[in-house]
């Protein structure tokens, strides 16, 4: 999630500086975390603020609060295949069953609490809490520079690093949504995000373990026969399944 963050970045600009790879590999190897810089602090804001408004404007005559996917912006993994014909709420209720698998396999981790805290504000967008959707991006990364991301470089297994990366693309999916149906203008990293960003979960959920994508699979099912299913309850209709 870390390095897909500063591969955004660099891709939106050449001015930027990207967190460096070496830092990251050391910390990998167990040593202590390094100074890194913020890299949605970094993002170049002003610079951008040109190109948004075009780019805002098209996205919005394409992507409604309540749009179906667009060819070009889907995604082609099974995960993007089965939630294609899906309402956005019900695609973020598919994020947050993935998410939440994820958040079983961090228990064990000391960072949990993030990942819980973080948890929590796509699952209360979806059960139809709204606040400013600035506190997805404080939840990736905030001014106490915490979070997600951090928590992502610290990961002591590839399947941990997986499930951090999970949890992270479900906020990043909401975010993306909640900026949609405000009209609002995010920051570089969630502007590029898209529906495809369901090949990323898609992906990061199978490294986790392969047979989890199947509960999410249940999960769209049960969804499309009760599109207005709190999340509590999805839980629960899918635990036979867990």
């Amino acid at each position: 999630m870390l390095l897909r963050i500063n591969q955004r970045k660099r891709e939106k600009t050449d001015d930027v500086a990207a967190i460096g790879c070496d830092a990251v590999g050391k910390c990998a190897g167990g040593s202590a975390l390094p100074l890194v810089v913020n890299p949605l602090r970094q993002l170049p804001h002003r610079a951008l603020r040109k190109e948004w408004p075009q780019t805002r404007r098209q996205k919005r005559t394409l992507h409604g609060p309540e749009r179906s996917m667009i060819k070009q912006f889907k995604g082609t993994s099974q995960l993007a295949l089965v939630a294609e014909d899906l309402p956005v709420r019900s695609r973020i209720g598919l994020t947050l069953v993935a998410a939440d698998l994820a958040l079983n396999r961090l228990r064990s981790s000391h960072n949990f609490p993030i990942a819980q805290a973080a948890f929590e504000l796509p699952r209360q967008w979806y059960d139809g809490d709204r606040f400013p959707p600035d506190l997805f991006e404080d939840a990736l990364w905030n001014e106490h520079d915490r979070g997600l991301c951090l928590c992502e470089i610290a990961a002591k297994s590839e399947r941990e690093k997986a499930a951090w990366c999970v949890v992270g693309s479900a906020i990043l999916y909401t975010a993306f949504h909640a900026y949609q149906a405000i009209g609002g203008f995010p920051s570089a990293v969630v502007s590029e995000v898209e529906e495809n960003e369901l090949d990323e979960l898609d992906r990061e959920l199978r490294l986790i373990s392969p047979a989890l994508i199947n509960v999410v699979i249940k999960a769209a099912d049960v969804i499309r026969q009760h599109p207005d299913i709190s999340f509590a309850q999805l839980k629960s209709s899918l635990a036979p399944s867990l």
